[in-house]
C-alpha cells in the first residue's frame, strides 16, 4: 500500500511534466512554422521545418485524434505540399478548437481558395466574421479581399488588404494582391487607403 501510495505522486508529476513538454512542443513547432512563412532564405526555411518536425515527432505520445497533433500535421502537410491532407487534419483541428483558434481557419481558408473550394471559405469566412479578433488575422483579411475581388467589390477588397497589411506590413500575399488589385482597377482609381 505504501509502495503504491509514493508510486502515485511520482506518476502525477510525470504525467504533469508530460503535458508541459507536449504544451512546448506543440507551441516551438507553431512558431517555427509561423516563422518560417515569414522569411525567404531557403535554409532557414529547412532549418525551421526541421524545428517543427522534430518537435512534431515528440508530440507521438498525444492521442491520434489529438487537435494539436492535427494542426501540427496539417501544417507539415502543407509544407509538403499535400494539401488534402492539409485539409483533413486542418478540419479535424478546426472541429476541436472552433473559434478558440483563429490561426487554424485561416489556413484552412488559404487552402480552400487553392483548392477551388468557395464554398467552403465562404462558410468558415461567415463564422470568422463573428470574431471580434478578425481584424488582426492577415490570413482571414485576405481571404475575405480574394472573395470580393471574385465579386468585383474591389474597394472592400481594397481595405481588407489594407488591414492585413496593417497586422503584417510585411505579408508577401498581401503585398501581391494589392499590386493585383490595383492592375484590375488601373492605378489611378486605386481608392485611398483606409485607416493609414
Amino acid at each position: 500500500l505504501s509502495s503504491s501510495a509514493a508510486t502515485q505522486p511520482a506518476s502525477q508529476e510525470t504525467r504533469s511534466l508530460t503535458q508541459q513538454m507536449n504544451r512546448l512542443n506543440f507551441a516551438l513547432a507553431n512558431t517555427a512554422l509561423d516563422h518560417r512563412r515569414t522569411i525567404t532564405d531557403k535554409k532557414q526555411k529547412a532549418h525551421l521545418a526541421t524545428i517543427a518536425t522534430d518537435c512534431f515527432k515528440k508530440l507521438d505520445n498525444l492521442p491520434a485524434n489529438s487537435p494539436h497533433l492535427a494542426k501540427i500535421a496539417g501544417r507539415m502537410a502543407m509544407i509538403r505540399g499535400d494539401n488534402q491532407a492539409a485539409i483533413r487534419y486542418l478540419e479535424q483541428a478546426y472541429r476541436a478548437f472552433g473559434l478558440a483558434d483563429l490561426q487554424t481557419p485561416a489556413l484552412l481558408i488559404t487552402l480552400y481558395d487553392k483548392a477551388g473550394l468557395p464554398g467552403k471559405s465562404e462558410k468558415l469566412l461567415l463564422a470568422l466574421q463573428k470574431s471580434p479578433r478578425l481584424q488582426k488575422s492577415p490570413e482571414v483579411l485576405i481571404a475575405l479581399a480574394r472573395l470580393k475581388i471574385r465579386s468585383q467589390d474591389y474597394d472592400l477588397a481594397n481595405d481588407y488588404i489594407n488591414r492585413a497589411l496593417q497586422s503584417e506590413p510585411k505579408n508577401k500575399t498581401a503585398l501581391q494582391l494589392k499590386s493585383e488589385l490595383k492592375l484590375l482597377m488601373g492605378e489611378e482609381s486605386m481608392p485611398a487607403e483606409r485607416g493609414n
